[in-house]
């Protein structure tokens, strides 16, 4: 239930950005509220950040392909989704 929320939730909020933002804004919104996030919550247990060229690297294409990547492809189609809608006289 709580996972529904949250997955259900996002898509919810991020047309309703859509209405005042690029969608790319809202992306970076996403991930450095991530970033932030994270950051913080390894800062309060106590883990050490990761050390070296090559897992930065890895870590960066994770983060590419598993999170900006498909949200910047979500906010693109919520966003032509609108578009398509509001031409057509569709309120929705």
């Amino acid at each position: 239930m709580i996972l529904s929320l949250l997955w259900g939730g996002s898509f919810f909020f991020v047309e309703i950005a859509l209405t005042g933002l690029p969608p790319l804004s809202i992306v970076f919104g996403r991930v450095a509220g991530a970033v932030l996030l994270l950051a913080f919550w390894l800062w309060a247990r106590g883990i050490a950040r990761p050390k070296g060229r090559a897992a930065w690297t890895a870590l960066a294409i994770q983060g590419l392909l598993n999170n900006a990547v498909p949200f910047t492809l979500f906010a693109l189609a919520l966003g032509l989704t609108i578009d398509v809608t509001e031409s057509r006289g569709v309120a929705g």
